[in-house]
């Protein structure tokens, strides 16, 4: 997902400068010059930057800012001054004075007008996410539940896009076989959470890595299901779906671990099924309709190399069907099964970096 930081208002306020009004007692006259606050929206903690000049030749003893009637809220010796002024909702007409060795003042008005907070620290830094709030940043770069941007996904891909974007789902935790995130993948609730945040930030669906009805993992895809029937429009696809009315089913690593015959799988199954396959080398697969980019996590470069090689391939094929791959980065280090496999995220230039090589096709 992509991670955006963000601002925090406090308060604004606008500013007006009036003209200069010289105020003497004596023959010397001055001026005040005010570069800081101008006529734009600050923060309620304003910058103050202020200069005098006088005809007194002893010079400028002092300036200050008054922010009521005979209410000094800052004074410094000199002829400049460099300050931030903290004040409450509500209008001002502050005034910035100097005052020179010779017993004269000027001074210079500057209307402000503080208005109530419209956002807080603590909502802009609260937990926006679906990840539980205990969820704490690991060791391998997962960062603790926090603020995300929810600026929908598909900004990031060419322009006008409408490419339907889906979210790979892992079903296990809350398995004993996995590590411990603060939630259960099939607690109805989660699940609605998980759902609603992804629809937030425009995805389409989710692909749920699917292992039998008799495994542990069942009652997550039940789940789904079940969440998804109170969102038209929001697809679950259990590794088996439908494309244009005909059966479509992807698989993961089969041909790694096994020799399937997949002639006489499809002999045995029907010709009108869509096998979606994985890697550049499923657009040449004797069964294909199709193959899926996934993430090269040996990669020295971040797995654009792999990517490079996929989308490649996929041109060569227009009539099959290739879906691109979006991603942050990988770190198994902390899995049951890991094989200390890292690529790195670069602060989420990881994650821009895969849209621009789609972008790029």
């Amino acid at each position: 997902m992509k991670r955006i930081c963000t601002l925090t208002l406090f308060a604004c306020l606008m500013t007006a400068v009036s003209a200069v009004r010289v105020e003497a007692s004596s023959t010397a006259t001055g001026t005040v010059n005010v570069s800081s606050p101008t006529g734009q929206l600050f923060p309620s903690s304003i910058h103050y930057v202020a200069t005098a000049t006088t005809t007194c030749a002893k010079g400028i003893s002092a300036m200050g800012i008054y922010t009521a009637p005979y209410k000094l809220a800052y004074v410094v010796k000199g002829a400049k001054l460099d300050t931030v002024v903290h004040l409450s909702p509500g209008k001002y007409d502050t005034v910035v004075q100097e005052w020179d060795n010779c017993r004269s003042a000027a001074k210079t008005h500057v209307a402000v007008m503080v208005q109530n907070a419209t956002t807080a620290l603590a909502l802009e830094t609260a937990n926006n996410t679906s990840a539980a709030s205990s969820f704490q940043t690991q060791s391998n770069g997962n960062l603790g539940a926090s603020n995300v941007s929810k600026v929908d996904i598909h900004t990031l891909l060419y322009p006008a896009a409408t490419t339907e974007i889906y979210a790979e789902l892992q079903p296990w935790f809350g398995d004993k076989r996995h590590m411990s995130v603060g939630y259960i993948s099939w607690d109805p609730t989660q699940v609605d959470n998980q759902l609603n945040d992804m629809l937030t930030r425009g995805v389409t669906g989710v692909v749920i890595d699917w292992y039998g009805p008799a495994d542990r993992t069942e009652p997550t895809t039940l789940a789904w299901l079940a969440a998804a029937a109170n969102h038209p429009g929001f697809k679950v696809m259990i590794m088996i779906a439908t494309l244009n009315g005909a059966p479509l089913i992807t698989q993961f690593d089969l041909d790694k671990n096994y020799s399937p015959d997949w002639n006489a799988i499809q002999t045995a199954t029907s010709p009108n099924i869509a096998w979606i396959f994985q890697g550049s080398a499923g657009f040449t697969h004797p069964v294909t309709s199709g193959s899926y980019s996934w993430m090269h996590a040996t990669s020295t470069v971040y797995g654009m190399d792999y990517l490079t090689k996929f989308y490649n391939a996929s041109m060569q094929a227009p009539q099959e069907m290739a879906w691109g791959a979006g991603y942050k980065g990988f770190n198994d280090t902390l899995a049951s099964w890991t094989l200390d496999r890292i690529v790195g995220q670069q602060c989420g230039q990881t994650w821009l970096q895969t849209f621009s090589e789609i972008n790029s096709y």
